[in-house]
């Protein structure tokens, strides 16, 4: 009985620990458009800076910043830059998940459609 007893008290403590712990990632913005410009400039200076059409003004809570940037030293940059130029080149929809980082918004996830 004592065994059953301990036995739900921790699946109720996980199931309550898995209810708030919520989110995994929150996002300070999520936006989608077409890519209007594409930046590209010194590694550590928002190397790469993309555009959406349709979108202006703030693109993240915090931020002024109209564009979503990465630097040569982000993972997978290389693979962000193929896929946006890609989306550029295809007029193709994208999707940017972005972070505030020291008042701009950083690119932390691509969905290219």
């Amino acid at each position: 009985m004592v065994r059953l007893i301990r036995r739900g008290l921790a699946s109720t403590l996980a199931a309550a620990a898995v209810v708030a712990s919520g989110p995994c990632f929150a996002w300070d913005g999520v936006v989608s458009g077409t890519v209007s410009e594409v930046d590209v400039t010194a590694g550590n200076n928002f190397a790469l800076r993309v555009f959406l059409s349709g979108v202006s003004g703030p693109l993240c809570t915090g931020s002024t910043s109209s564009f979503g940037y990465l630097n040569n030293t982000d993972s997978n940059y290389s693979t962000y830059v193929a896929a946006v130029m890609m989306a550029k080149a295809t007029g193709a929809r994208v999707a940017m998940y972005l972070t505030l980082v020291s008042g701009q918004c950083q690119i932390g996830y691509l969905a290219v459609s």
